[in-house]
């Protein structure tokens, strides 16, 4: 939920800025409900900026490159959540495989028996005073 939440807030506030950006000039921004479509449009789709550079190229620029940023961070991040909560999800429910827990049993069983011959062979110090 929060996470939609900030995608809508991003697309409105760009959208609101392409709007007052480019409204008069550039088809697609006539008005605020036009331009959240086309901004909508952007995220799924390929964008045409061609026209929107003949407009105003630095404003352009700066509006398109840091909406491109944000987007991409947002939807890093969701990404990132889906799989932190897919881990917790399968870390908190209890996996019990059988011939996982026999793997675990002759590896546990192979280690602890390779410790105490490891330990056999340190020498031994005693200290005589």
């Amino acid at each position: 939920g929060v996470w939609f939440f900030m995608l809508v807030v991003i697309v409105n506030a760009y959208g609101q800025a392409f709007y007052l950006a480019f409204g008069p000039d550039i088809a697609g921004f006539n008005d605020i409900y036009e331009s959240l479509s086309t901004i909508c449009i952007w995220l799924f789709a390929v964008v045409d900026f061609q026209k929107v550079l003949s407009s105003d190229q630095l404003i352009a620029s700066l509006l398109f490159v840091s909406f491109q940023a944000v987007y991409s961070v947002i939807m890093v991040n969701m990404f990132i959540v889906i799989l932190i909560r897919s881990y917790h999800n399968l870390k908190k429910a209890r996996f019990d495989d059988p011939i996982a827990s026999e793997i675990r049993r002759g590896l546990h069983l192979r280690v602890s028996r390779a410790q105490e011959w490891a330990l056999t062979l340190m020498p031994t110090f005693s200290f005589v005073s």
